[in-house]
């Protein structure tokens, strides 16, 4: 078995041992001294060659396993505090605004007495309270561990994939203490995202202004209610999230932008990864963003260097290394569900498009491959979302077409911001079309939202799953065999 063989198969194990430990509760001791002895029985009964390939598998296998089991276990029995925890606290992440409370995210630093908690606790805090990323706080509050309300959804694992182990419903003290340099270092990494924020405000109005927020910072919490719900309706929620598909373009546009201004295509790649590092930093790092840049590099690059023989392995192993770190998102964390998927959809997909594409005009081909990598990311993703909320919207087909004016209303978005910001006045070149195609977005999501045209999928279970995988990977051999494809040249 060749080296990249082993590496696939490894990683690839690593990747089911996790998703086993993740759904099938074992106990950690008995799971170690199974895999132990399996793993002795192996070497001494088979071939010194096969055996060491095995042990190999066997090892990542087991080694996800006990990863995912080790981490459910923690979150499952964590500390219950009887009474009021006091200590100091800061803020980790950027403040999300709800109806009547903030959604904040904070970690004990200091505890004046007792034991601390050691996971993030979800702070529900006044909408009257100034909090940013950074601030520290005098704290108190009755701490308590996350409750499932029903069979269908674990929401005590939902939140412990983002490190949140206890709820603080309401504080008997906050009082804001003065910042230090840790904190103001953590402010000023989301600063861009709040600089970005101030602009598309003032440069379009409501709801556009949101739904630009939305496609390039992620998030619909910047949409209104009725908007949100428009978009959900029509199926196209994911196009505000902060996904590979949205990165990948977010990449593919600084390419083409590089190679307009006369860089090479090495050079353009470079700009266009730089771009992507910048932009998760703009708009402050937050851990699905990380999640989605990796996957959308990894896509990117190997679909602009011509490195398409293992595409698989290098997003398995991207896959792997997120995993490695936080291994309750293979089950728990619907974002990194679908941004892998749409990832897969893309490298998959992606070099039939170009073969197919390869003679038609500049622009025509650049269009058309957007509207190929929409279709395939859409097959990916739908089944996941069938099974995780059993609602199909037949007008997803028409408002998929609405994806492709999405790379158009991102570009001309960010672009009227940046001149905003260098050379005011000059931002209306920009602005005004941004505005037309936000707007022509957004009324046509309303009014394909106001069909309400939902359908309840009841049944649609594991098996549909894998069902609809095993049929859609036939199709792509199918087609990767009618149609040939070479690895790509580096163009120079």
């Amino acid at each position: 078995m060749e080296k990249d063989q082993v590496f696939f198969w490894g990683v690839f194990s690593f990747i089911i041992g996790v998703a086993g430990g993740s759904f099938f509760a074992v106990p950690l001791v008995l799971f170690l001294l199974c895999g132990s002895a399996f793993c002795i029985a192996l070497l001494i009964a088979l071939p010194q060659r096969f055996a060491l390939a095995l042990v190999i598998f066997f090892f990542t296998f087991f080694g996800g396993v006990y990863l995912a089991l080790a981490e459910r276990q923690m979150f499952e029995t964590l500390s219950i505090f009887p009474s009021s925890v006091q200590g100091e606290v800061r803020v980790v992440a950027d403040p999300e605004e709800r109806d009547f409370f903030r959604r904040v995210l904070v970690r004990f630093e200091t505890c004046a007495s007792g034991a601390c908690p050691t996971t993030r606790v979800l702070w529900q805090a006044p909408l009257s309270t100034p909090l940013e990323a950074g601030t520290r706080l005098a704290f108190s509050c009755q701490l308590e561990q996350p409750k499932n309300f029903n069979d269908q959804f674990d929401y005590r694992m939902f939140l412990a994939k983002d490190g949140i182990g206890y709820i603080c419903f309401q504080a008997t003290e906050a009082i804001i203490l003065p910042q230090d340099r840790a904190g103001l270092w953590r402010s000023w990494l989301y600063h861009p995202k709040h600089v970005l924020e101030q602009i598309l405000s003032q440069i379009a109005h409501e709801p556009e202004a949101g739904l630009a927020k939305g496609l390039l910072l992620g998030g619909d919490n910047y949409l209104p209610q009725a908007l949100k719900a428009a978009f959900t309706e029509v199926g196209l929620s994911h196009m505000i999230a902060v996904s590979g598909y949205n990165i990948t373009i977010i990449a593919q546009m600084l390419l083409y932008l590089g190679l307009f201004l006369g860089l090479w295509r090495k050079q353009a790649i470079w700009t266009a990864l730089i771009g992507i590092v910048f932009f998760i930093i703009m708009i402050g790092m937050p851990a699905s963003a990380a999640r989605a840049g990796t996957m959308a590099g990894i896509v990117f690059v190997a679909l602009q260097t011509g490195r398409l023989a293992r595409p698989l392995s290098a997003l398995l192993f991207a896959g792997a290394m997120m995993l490695l770190f936080e291994p309750l998102l293979l089950r728990y964390d619907l974002g990194f569900q679908l941004s892998f998927l749409a990832t897969l959809g893309i490298l998959w997909v992606a070099p039939l498009g170009e073969r197919l594409l390869s003679k038609q005009h500049f622009l025509l081909r650049y269009l058309l491959s957007i509207i190929l990598m929409t279709l395939a990311v859409e097959l990916f993703v739908l089944p996941i979302i069938l099974f995780s909320f059993h609602t199909f919207s037949p007008l997803i087909i028409i408002g998929n077409f609405l994806v492709i004016l999405v790379p158009l209303a991102m570009a001309l978005s960010f672009g009227a911001a940046l001149l905003y910001f260098i050379m005011p006045g000059a931002h209306l070149l920009f602005a005004w079309p941004a505005y037309v195609v936000l707007t022509l977005i957004t009324r046509s999501v309303e009014w394909l939202g106001a069909i309400g045209a939902t359908v309840t999928v009841e049944r649609f279970g594991v098996g549909h799953l894998f069902l609809w995988y095993i049929l859609l990977g036939s199709g792509i051999v199918i087609l990767a065999v009618k149609f040939p494809l070479k690895h790509y040249e580096e163009k120079r």
